[in-house]
Parts: structure tokens; sequence; C-alpha cells
């Protein structure tokens, strides 16, 4: 295309000059010059056009949706002496080159805390009194599997607290470090935000995340096949039934069983045949209308362990997993407390009100589906065996 455009430049500019000299004369040298100036603008041109083409086909972006997992990263919480670990939502994009190892990637998360207080307490009232949402801007350099970036997050939030002291500042500005690794169109790294607006802070350790991106789209960058051999990450999804045992008020409906949404990362290790298993559930019940509480049930449980994958004579897969489970069920907040102001519990314990062991065992479906039977044994602040800790679920696993 280019020597196209230039041969009949040529052409042209010949043809203008036998016109203007009459057939068969001879330019002039200023003439000469000046046709030739031409020329070298047009390929000048040209090539830089075709550049600029050529560099942006090899820009692409791709959608972000994940998970970020942090602690309250609260000022003034509502409840000092709890420490509280938030599953955040995010999402955003990402926009990389080819050619080059580094990514501008946008994300925005939110997170509502929501309290409800019942068990002995009939008289409590539920709300949210903590609202939060953050705005990231991350230039990250990848190498193979490798990440690390430096970046600015914005974080904005609303409790009972801030609402009394309007003075107080809502907005946070925070310096952003972050490293992690890269698994097809996962990304998991740790980032540690330093904040530097309203307060100064380099050590303060609740300004800290684990991160989960999946990335949305065609063009992603390869995986060494070394590390798909060593370990292999699987995402979940799927619900769980249980039993509902909770403390409802006059005028309320009661449920038998409850359906708990739940989303989880398997980290497979092929040679012990082992993964580690993180996983959370949420169940939320909603009271329309009630001048006493907005929210009748919470209860959130939140799972680490391991899982032994044993192989079949049908060469399917079936596993055994053991772990720990930090439970929030707001039925029994309450109870919590009081024990707390008797000295039969530590002051940080009423957020994770029910601490315990969980076993359970999975059986596949299909390629992709698997049923789940799970098992919670509270230690803490519970009875051994209770019936609305046992459940039942379907989870559906992909590869990202």
């Amino acid at each position: 295309m280019l020597f196209q455009t230039i041969s009949a430049r040529l052409r042209l500019l010949a043809h203008n000059n036998q016109l203007k000299n009459g057939a068969g004369a001879i330019c002039s040298l200023p003439h000469f010059l000046f046709i030739m100036a031409k020329i070298l603008i047009v390929i000048s041109l040209q090539l830089v056009c075709n550049s600029v083409s050529s560099w942006g086909q090899k820009i692409y972006v791709s959608g972000i949706a994940g998970i970020k997992i942090h602690s309250n990263q609260n000022q003034l919480p509502e409840y000092p002496d709890a420490w509280q670990m938030l599953s955040s939502p995010l999402f955003g994009f990402k926009i990389s080159h080819k050619k080059l190892p580094i990514d501008l990637i946008y994300t925005h998360d939110f997170t509502y805390a929501i309290y409800n207080e019942v068990g002995n307490n009939p008289a409590g009232i539920s709300n949210v009194p903590q609202k939060s949402g953050g705005n990231l801007l991350l230039l990250q350099y990848n190498k193979n599997i490798l990440l690390a970036g430096i970046g600015h997050y914005q974080r904005k939030h609303e409790s009972f607290t801030l609402f009394v002291v309007p003075e107080a500042n809502k907005t946070e500005n925070l310096i952003v470090l972050s490293a992690g690794l890269h698994f097809r169109k996962l990304d998991i790294d740790y980032q540690r935000q330093i904040q530097y607006k309203p307060f100064f802070g380099v050590f303060d350790w609740g300004f800290q995340s684990i991160n989960l991106r999946y990335h949305i789209g065609k063009h992603q960058k390869i995986v060494p096949k070394k590390l798909t051999k060593f370990m292999e990450i699987e995402i979940r999804t799927g619900g769980r039934l249980s039993p509902v045992k909770q403390t409802f008020l006059t005028g309320e409906t009661s449920s038998l069983v409850k359906l708990s949404p739940n989303i989880g990362i398997d980290i497979y290790f092929d040679r012990i045949n082992t993964s580690v298993l993180f996983d959370r559930d949420w169940w939320i019940a909603i009271n329309g209308g009630s001048f006493q509480r907005d929210i009748k049930g919470y209860v959130s449980n939140s799972t680490i362990g391991l899982c032994y994958h044993i192989q079949t004579k049908k060469e399917k897969i079936i596993k055994v997993g053991a772990g720990v489970a930090y439970i929030i069920d707001h039925n029994s907040i309450y109870e919590a407390r009081t024990k707390i102001n008797q000295g039969l519990l530590k002051p940080n314990s009423w957020y994770y009100n029910v601490k315990g062991l969980y076993f359970s065992y999975y059986h596949p479906v299909t390629d992709n589906v698997e049923l789940e039977f799970r098992q919670i044994l509270p230690l803490i602040n519970e009875k051994l065996f209770n019936p609305s800790r046992t459940s039942l679920g379907l989870a559906y696993k992909f590869k990202p």
C-alpha cells in the first residue's frame, strides 16, 4: 500500500510537470527539490499512520469481575474491639498491549456491613451501619506468571459514627503496592495500602487485601505449562440448603429451609492429590414493612480447609475435606455479647460469634458439577451439634 501510494504520487507529479513545462521539458532544480520534499512528506505521514495503526491493533480491553477480601478498614469503626473480614465484589476493566508487559487496571469495589441483634433481645433493630466503596487505578507489570504493581486507591465510606461526627473525613486516599500470580484469566494478588490522606499511616495492618480478578475477554496471556502441571486453580459457585434455626418475632413468617448462595476457590496440587479450598456463603432474610427490624435473619459461613482427591475405578474423582469455619449468625450475636460482658468470651469474639471445625464430602455429578455434603461442628459459643450447621449443596466448577 505504501509503495503504491508513492508510485501514484510520482506519476501525478510528473504529469503535472509536463503540463506546466511542456512535453519533454526538464524541470528546474528548485522545482525538483520541491517535488522531492512533497514525496518525503507523503512517505513520512504514511509510515506514521501505518505504525500507529499497527500499534493500536495490538491494544485490547478486557472486563474484570472478582472479589476483594479485606478487613473492616475503618478509622472510626462502630465496634473497635471487633476484627472483621469482609468480601467485597469488584468490577472494572484492564487495558493491555500485546508487546508490552504492562497493564492498566481500573476496579470499583463496594461492601455493606449489616448488623442484626435478635437472640435474647427481641427489640433489636436491624440496620446497615457501614457502607463503603472504592476506586482503584493500578499500573501492573507482568512477567510470565508474576505480577507487581503500584497504584492509587480512593475510598468513601458511611457509618453511624461518621453521621454523628459530621466533621470527620468520609474520604480516604491511599497508595497501593501489589504483588501476585497470573493463572490464565485469573489474577490473584496481595495489596498493601498506605494511607496519606486524611491521616498518614505506613504500619496500619488493617489496610491490606487479597484480590481475585477474573478477566473477561478473548485475548489473554498464556501461562507456562510448568505452572499448570504443578498446580491448578478452580472457581466454584453454587448454593446450599440447610435447616433454619431462627428467632422470629410476632407477625413474621418463619422458614424451614434456607438457600445460601456460595462462591469459592480451589487450589489443587497434583503431586499430593490435595487442594486448598476457600469458601463463603451468605443467607439473608428481609422483613418487609416491619417497624421493628428490616432484616430478620443473616448467616454467613467462611471456611478454609484441605481436600484430598480420590480417583475411583470409574475414573471419577471424589473428595473429602476438613478445615476451620468462621460463622456470623445474627440470631446469636446478642448472646455472644452477653458472654463477653460476663468475661466468658474474648472481646473480639462477637463478630465471628460461632467458630468450629467442618467436614465435607464431594461427589461428582458431571464433569463440572459436584454434590456436596458439609457438617460444621461448633466449638465456641454453640453446642457441638446444631442442625442448622448441616448443609447439602451443588457446586459448579470451572477453570479460569
